[in-house]
């Protein structure tokens, strides 16, 4: 059976496991390190990757789109503006 390690167990990332030749675990169960080259091309999902307040304001503003208190076109404006003062800030979830 191979060793799986990382960084962390709880990375935000697809390739938190990485297999290398290691004493240090990330994994200690054995039926667990034997499912996680299944997860090898998993899709992460964006909110992991975002700022937290991208994924609060998308949140916040879904939830006012079903309730039928806003629009698709304000929601779109509301979040980018979130993701602007981001960026203005130096912020950003892109590399």
């Amino acid at each position: 059976m191979q060793e799986v390690t990382g960084s962390s167990p709880v990375s935000p990332t697809n390739h938190h496991f990485q297999r290398k030749d290691t004493d240090i675990r990330a994994v200690h169960d054995e039926l667990a390190q034997e499912l996680l080259p299944m997860f090898d091309d998993a899709i992460i999902p964006l909110d992991w990757l975002w700022e937290p307040e991208i994924t609060a304001e998308l949140d916040s503003q879904v939830q006012a789109l079903v309730s039928g208190d806003t629009d698709p076109a304000s929601v779109g404006r509301a979040v980018e503006a979130v993701a602007q003062e981001l960026r203005d800030s130096g912020r950003s979830y892109y590399p």
